[in-house]
């Protein structure tokens, strides 16, 4: 049987920035492994970019139960995929700020280095998350 309890917008956004910045301190202990920071950087930045696009589809989930409010987040946050340029791309329409952090190409090529060579499409889909220090 499925809840009637709503998710509420608030609690969806704060949980990905939570994690993101989790991501962010734990890059900060993987100082010798340069290819986990980075990858954790990256996980960063996405998770910051889709806690700021799950805050602007509220609409779309905040009159769901609990459960499918959930599942629409997650089907929504995995159709974003990991590209920082096209997530940084999304949130960029809403916050115009971002325009100057857009134009540091090396920077987000960097990142999705990291991404792509810590973790090598071998893996195929498997979701890959940085928590509390573990690579896992």
């Amino acid at each position: 049987m499925s809840s009637r309890r709503s998710l509420k917008p608030k609690l969806a956004v704060e949980a990905w920035l939570r994690r993101g910045v989790l991501d962010i301190f734990v890059a900060f202990e993987l100082e010798q492994l340069v290819n986990y920071r980075l990858f954790c950087l990256h996980q960063a930045v996405e998770k910051l970019c889709k806690a700021y696009l799950i805050g602007s589809q509220a609409p779309n989930y905040e009159t769901l139960n609990a459960d499918k409010a959930g599942s629409w987040i997650d089907n929504f946050t995995k159709s974003l995929g990991h590209d920082l340029s096209y997530l940084l791309g999304h949130v960029s329409i809403g916050i115009g700020a971002l325009t100057g952090f857009l134009q540091d190409v090396p920077f987000i090529e960097l990142l999705n280095k990291g991404y792509t060579v810590t973790f090598p499409h071998s893996l195929g889909h498997r979701q890959v998350e940085c928590l509390g220090g573990l690579v896992v």
